[in-house]
C-alpha cells in the first residue's frame, strides 16, 4: 500500500490535486505491494541536508535512528575511496569525514536501490537498464555540474539518480503491458510521451512526480522527475531540471550504443534553456568535449556495474 506515513488518504489526494493520474494507474500504484514509500527519517535526512546551513549534531542524530542509514555512511566512510587508514566507529565523524551532501547521495541512493530491488518486474534486464540509466545520469549530471559551474552542491547527482523513478513504478504495476509504451530504446522525445499518453491517460514523468511528493522528497527533485522532459514548465528549479535533462539527453544518446565521438552537444535540446537560467554551455560546444564527458560517465558505470 502507498502511503506516507502519519498521513492519511485525504491528505494524500490534496497534496497531490495537480498531478493528474487516472484511476486504473493510481490503483495499481496503491495495490503494488512491493512498491513502498521511502523510510521517513530518510527523507528527513535528505530535506535536512539541502539546508546549507545544516546542523551537523541534528543531521547526524537523526541518521543514528536508522540502523541501516548508519551502517551505510560507517562502510562508505571507511572504504577506500574516503578512509585516510583509521577506521571509524562513530557516525559523527564519518558525516564529518564524507560531508553531508554526500551522506545525502548516499542515503538517497541507497533508499532507490532497495526500492528497485524489491519490486517484481516480469523481466530483470528492465530494472537493470532503468537502474544504469539513472546513475548514468546521475554521473553526468555531476559532471557538467562542475564543467560548466552551474552552482550545485551534490543535489545534481541526486536529481539523476530519481528523475525517471516513474519508468520503475510503471514497470513493476504493469509488468506485461511495459514494453508497450516504453520501448527502452532510449529515445525519449515528446513523440514518447504522447505513446505512454495514449495508451496510460499519463506518463511517467507524472507517476513519478506522484510518488515523489508523497515520499515527501525535496520539492526541488519533485521538479525534476516530473518536468525532466519539458524544463520549461518548471516555474521553480528550472536550472536544476534544465541541467537533468541536458544529462538525461546524453545518457539516452550513449544508452542507444552510438559512439560517444559523435555526440554533437549543440543538437542537444535542453542547451538553450540551461543556458537562459545563466550557465555558460560554451566550454562543452568544444570539439570532443562532451564526448570526454560520456565516456568518463561510461568508466564510472562500468566500475559501478564491477563491485555487484
Amino acid at each position: 500500500m502507498i502511503a506516507p506515513v502519519g498521513t492519511s488518504p485525504e491528505t494524500q489526494t490534496e497534496k497531490n490535486a495537480d498531478v493528474f493520474l487516472p484511476e486504473h494507474v493510481r490503483s495499481r500504484l496503491l495495490q503494488n505491494q512491493s512498491i513502498q514509500m521511502l523510510p521517513w527519517l530518510a527523507v528527513k535526512a535528505v530535506k535536512m541536508a539541502e539546508d546549507p546551513d545544516c546542523s551537523m549534531n541534528e543531521f547526524t542524530a537523526i541518521v543514528e535512528r536508522d540502523v541501516s542509514l548508519v551502517s551505510g555512511i560507517l562502510s562508505l566512510a571507511n572504504s577506500v575511496f574516503y578512509s585516510s587508514g583509521k577506521p571509524l566507529a562513530n557516525v559523527r565523524q564519518a558525516v564529518i569525514r564524507l560531508g553531508v551532501r554526500t551522506c545525502r547521495n548516499l542515503i538517497l541512493s541507497s533508499c532507490i536501490t532497495s526500492l528497485m530491488s524489491q519490486m517484481s518486474m516480469k523481466q530483470e534486464w528492465i530494472r537493470e537498464t532503468l537502474a544504469r540509466h539513472g546513475f548514468f545520469t546521475a554521473v553526468l549530471a555531476q559532471n557538467l555540474n562542475r564543467a560548466l559551474s552551474a552552482g550545485f552542491d551534490g543535489e545534481e547527482f541526486t536529481a539523476g539518480l530519481v528523475h525517471d523513478i516513474g519508468r520503475t513504478l510503471l514497470a513493476s504495476c504493469y509488468v506485461d503491458e511495459f514494453l508497450e509504451f516504453d520501448s527502452m530504446e532510449f529515445t525519449e522525445d515528446l513523440d514518447y510521451l504522447d505513446r505512454e499518453a495514449s495508451i496510460l491517460g499519463t506518463t511517467h514523468a507524472s507517476v513519478g512526480a506522484w510518488y515523489a511528493t508523497n515520499s515527501g522528497l525535496p520539492e526541488s527533485l519533485v521538479a525534476v522527475v516530473r518536468y525532466h522532459h519539458r524544463p520549461l514548465e518548471a516555474e521553480a528549479n528550472r536550472r536544476l531540471v534544465a541541467l537533468i535533462a541536458v544529462a538525461d539527453h546524453m545518457a539516452n544518446y550513449a544508452q542507444r550504443f552510438e559512439n560517444a565521438s559523435e555526440y554533437d552537444f549543440s543538437a542537444n535540446p535542453y542547451v538553450s534553456i540551461l543556458e537562459e537560467t545563466g550557465v555558460n554551455c560554451a566550454p562543452l560546444m568544444e570539439p570532443g568535449v562532451a564526448a570526454q564527458h560520456l565516456e568518463l560517465a561510461e568508466d564510472a558505470v562500468a566500475k559501478m556495474s564491477s563491485l555487484k
